[in-house]
């Protein structure tokens, strides 16, 4: 199929979707790595300083590894369970200096629909509210409030009585069986995973989708709106995060069949949006002194950012020969394949999604079965331990590729040939919310 598209189009799209896998088909031949070796040197663009940030959005509590019943009280679960929080119905203010754009599609009741992207942007979400970033959330689905505070609190509150009927009997171990797996679910759904139910989520039709819904739809046009808008926005000293999660796939230009004329691109209602639009109306608008992550939780990602520099795992890069009006802002890349390669999709998440929060130290993974379910949120302090003082963005790379399944390569690209060894992954994320000691501010300071 793919030489017959090659000879018949111009620019063709593979567009048969697999099951399982966030993009289209995988390619009947290789596309060949054109790039060429670079020399790793530790120049960075210096930054400004690094305003504070703001205090974290959305109720979060790290339950106690002693008393594994704590959850939220009943009046501290209405933030949680508010309709424009569950949505991320949120906005880019002027006075922020920490901002994200999660942009998810679940293809809900349609061929090629994924599981993963409702669990992975809600994760993302709280991972990045618990730093202090203002979240926009552009989907093709509504969370319904009503039908997650049934399906997380109603059955938990049944279960509840029951284990305290066993504990008047003095069936203490019944019910302690019990409260272990009851506790944990609502633990993981008011820290980080949503709960997998398909009533807690409706698939938005856009002939009568309401006024929110359009508002936050992720069309191309919202796409490019809010992303154009996140970059107009962000000023020297900024930290902005971009998350894609969903099909992805690449276009051929048959005149010369070739890495650097192949466009990555995601796919949204109403067409794509391809690399070229993410480099040089995003990547390269930002401002000198702020830093960026984009991370691609799809299907031939692998250079999606179109950055230059792309980190081998021995911490030295390949350097990309397109030539480009190359980004002024600290910029890294984190995507969840090669562009020749497919991105597994799960039951609980995307793989590249699950393994970045398990190897930032953010979640725990149990790896006792296939589809490696989310416990509970690890310790707070040792997540800022990590990430500040430990992965480094050599380890980050190793380590994702040490998690993900078979198939599907994860990459790491760079505005700049960063000493992979010396920077920490949490540099470019900012400041965190909580108090940090010496140490990380020394090295936060590095990236001014």
């Amino acid at each position: 199929m793919l030489y017959s598209l090659k000879a018949l189009a111009l620019s063709s799209l593979l567009a048969c979707p697999i099951s399982g896998t966030r993009g289209f088909s995988e390619p009947d031949d290789q596309v060949p790595d054109q790039e060429t070796d670079g020399e790793t040197t530790p120049t960075v663009t210096p930054n400004s300083s690094v305003p504070t940030t703001p205090e974290p959005r959305g109720p979060i509590r790290v339950p106690d590894e002693d008393d594994f019943r704590r959850i939220l009280p009943v009046e501290e679960r209405k933030p949680l369970l508010d309709e424009d929080y569950l949505n991320g119905y949120g906005t880019f203010s002027e006075g922020s200096v920490k901002r994200a754009l999660l942009v998810t599609l679940a293809y809900i009741g349609q061929s090629g629909a994924l599981r993963g992207p409702i669990h992975d942007a809600w994760a993302m979400k709280r991972f990045l509210e618990r730093q202090g970033y203002e979240v926009v959330w552009l989907k093709d689905f509504t969370n319904v409030g009503s039908a997650v505070e049934k399906f997380v609190y109603g059955n938990f509150e049944h279960l509840k009585k029951k284990a305290e009927r066993l504990r008047q009997v003095g069936d203490i171990v019944q019910a302690e069986y019990i409260e272990r797996q009851i506790y944990p679910t609502v633990q993981s759904f008011e820290n980080h995973n949503f709960p997998d139910n398909g009533p807690c989520s409706k698939a938005i039709n856009p002939k009568t989708m309401s006024g929110k819904e359009a508002n936050y739809y992720c069309s191309k046009s919202n796409i490019k709106k809010y992303m154009k808008e996140l970059a107009r926005k962000t000023t020297p000293g900024d930290n902005v995060f971009f998350y894609y999660s969903g099909h992805g796939g690449l276009t051929f230009n048959t005149n010369i069949i070739d890495a650097p004329n192949n466009d990555n691109m995601f796919n949204p209602f109403g067409n794509c949006i391809k690399d070229t639009f993410i480099h040089d109306e995003f990547v390269a608008t930002l401002p000198a002194g702020s830093t960026a992550i984009l991370m691609f939780d799809a299907c031939h990602s692998g250079r999606m950012a179109n950055l230059r520099y792309r980190a081998r795992p021995d911490g030295t890069y390949k350097t990309h020969s397109k030539k480009r009006t190359w980004p002024k802002a600290n910029v890294i890349s984190i995507s969840g394949c090669d562009d020749n390669e497919t991105s597994l999709d799960g039951k609980s998440g995307g793989q590249l999604t699950r393994a970045f929060l398990n190897v930032a130290g953010f979640t725990y993974e149990d790896n006792t079965n296939y589809n490696m379910t989310i416990k509970r949120e690890t310790d707070y302090k040792k997540y800022l331990e990590n990430i500040y003082t430990k992965l480094t963005m050599k380890n980050l790379l190793v380590e994702l590729r040490g998690m993900v399944q078979e198939k599907q390569t994860p990459q790491i690209e760079c505005s700049l040939p960063y000493d992979m060894e010396k920077y920490y992954f949490g540099m470019f994320m900012g400041i965190p919310n909580e108090p940090v000691n010496r140490t990380m501010r020394r090295l936060q300071g590095l990236m001014r």
